[in-house]
């Protein structure tokens, strides 16, 4: 009998456990704060709208950097690939919710 292995995934219960975490926390918040651009838009205070869209806009890449150099850092270099598959469907997440935000909130990224 053959046996199948997924070399291609890496495995790291406390990896594992930081990114379920992270992630739950990162939907929810994703979620409320699409939900009040809706619900309050172009009417949010200033103030909300910069802290909100400056939070999307630091937080997902600092954690990208911290889960390489910290909790990747034993990863064996033939499970790299996987990681960074991961880190770009979530990049490509991160910036689509970005961008709807800045819509919502009809934020002049360039004023001329």
């Amino acid at each position: 009998m053959t046996q199948i292995t997924n070399k291609a995934k890496w495995d790291d219960p406390k990896r594992d456990r930081i990114n379920f975490w992270i992630s739950l926390l990162s939907v929810i918040v994703g979620v409320g704060s699409l939900a009040y651009a809706v619900c309050v838009g172009q009417n949010a205070p200033d103030a909300t709208k910069r802290i909100l869209v400056g939070f999307w806009l630091l937080a997902p890449p600092i954690y990208f950097w911290l889960d390489w150099h910290v909790l990747c850092r034993n990863i064996p270099s033939d499970n790299t690939d996987s990681v960074k598959h991961i880190h770009d469907l979530s990049r490509n997440i991160w910036v689509a919710l970005v961008v709807v935000l800045i819509a919502l909130f009809n934020i002049q990224v360039f004023k001329p």
